[in-house]
């Protein structure tokens, strides 16, 4: 099966380019992929739908894609993700972490379902059934889109917007915090397709981080960081683990 890694960056993100785009290619040629790197301007208005349309109309045809975020660090060692994923849907349910053995955010599980219901009633997008909050046996999901992974098949979770509600999209985008995310998780919820609930080790962020995380973790993500902070801590990272190995 033909395999596409892609990310997406603006110059802003110079100062670690190359180390991020080194461990991606190291990655595509161990998973037998092709990487792709798009850069959008710094003039954009608005990067996040830039990303995400650009992943609904322009990408080349392959059989399975990963779209990663560019403050990602992925360890040599990481095992395929491809692979593990298959014919489904792999993404990261940061939602699940909100309710734990040391209690209950349900303030964060709020956001995150406003955020989807925002967008559905700015964009006039069709309803779709989401739950509230988690419990035991039942969590709240919520996908973090740093690291999605689809068969063609599955292209449509960017792509299945018509023209009108495309254009609201844009209109209304800004309104919505995080709204690429926001837009990721109303496709998966109104599509109903098989999901893969990556292990935070695919996705591991900042804010649930453990003290062993650079043992524990693979696909390493600086979201939530300041730009400057960001790309000092993932220089820092990126050195730690060329001197172990990884």
């Amino acid at each position: 099966m033909s395999k596409l890694l892609v990310t997406y960056f603006q110059k802003k993100y110079k100062p670690i380019l190359e180390t991020v785009f080194r461990r991606f290619e190291n990655y595509a040629r161990k998973c037998n992929a092709v990487f792709e790197a798009y850069e959008i301007p710094e003039e954009s208005l608005d990067p996040q739908m830039d990303k995400f349309f650009h992943v609904a109309d322009s990408l080349p045809n392959y059989d399975q894609y990963l779209i990663i975020d560019i403050d990602i660090l992925i360890r040599h060692d990481s095992p395929n993700i491809f692979d593990i994923v298959g014919n489904r849907v792999g993404l990261y349910n940061e939602g699940g972490t909100f309710l734990n053995s040391y209690g209950h955010n349900s303030e964060d599980e709020l956001a995150r379902w406003v955020s989807v219901a925002q967008i559905i009633k700015l964009c006039n997008l069709a309803p779709v059934a989401m739950q509230k909050t988690g419990e035991w046996g039942n969590p709240f999901f919520y996908f973090n889109s740093g690291v999605v992974v689809f068969s063609a098949k599955h292209l449509d979770i960017y792509s299945g917007f018509s023209a009108s509600e495309r254009s609201l999209i844009n209109k209304h985008s800004k309104e919505v915090q995080c709204s690429e995310q926001a837009l990721v998780n109303y496709s998966v919820y109104k599509l109903g397709y098989p999901v893969v609930s990556l292990p935070a080790c695919f996705n591991q962020m900042c804010y649930n981080r453990c003290s062993d995380y650079l043992d524990t973790s693979y696909f390493l993500h600086f979201a939530g960081m300041s730009l400057e902070d960001k790309l000092v801590k993932m220089q820092e990272e990126d050195t730690k683990w060329g001197n172990w190995g990884y």
